[in-house]
């Protein structure tokens, strides 16, 4: 549980839900548009088989392997963020970085994010791990 803790909050409680709800209804509205019912169904199989694949992929990750890349790429974001919320200029600094260097104004947010793995700052100095958090 402590797990779940680190990366999910009160407030996912309520916002997943509202969220397959309101997906429910888009998908409703285009379900309903076709006139075949076989296709019809096949909309609804596809939701479902999606939004279990959604629950089981989220549930592997963190007790299986316990986070791995995503929770890297999930801390990684969370540090972005801080960094924008700290000083707003650091967007365009994250805008013109190609990947985390010591020297960046950025880079105390990642060394300092009080991860409990610590790797944050270590995993964003390659260009290619860098990209997905700053996207």
């Amino acid at each position: 549980m402590v797990l779940i803790a680190r990366f999910f909050t009160g407030s996912d409680l309520f916002l997943f839900p509202f969220c397959c709800v309101v997906l429910f209804y888009i998908l409703k509205n285009r379900a309903e548009r076709n006139t075949d019912p076989k296709i019809r169904a096949l909309y609804y199989r596809a939701f479902y088989f999606k939004l279990s694949i959604v629950i089981l992929f989220t549930l592997i990750t963190e007790f299986y392997f316990k986070g791995g890349d995503t929770s890297l790429y999930y801390q990684a974001t969370k540090d972005l963020r801080a960094a924008i919320a700290g000083n707003p200029d650091n967007f365009w600094v994250i805008v013109k970085t190609n990947k985390l260097i010591i020297k960046s104004p950025i880079f105390d947010y990642f060394y300092y994010d009080n991860y409990q793995y610590d790797l944050t700052w270590n995993y964003m100095i390659s260009a290619a791990n860098f990209y997905p958090p700053k996207l």
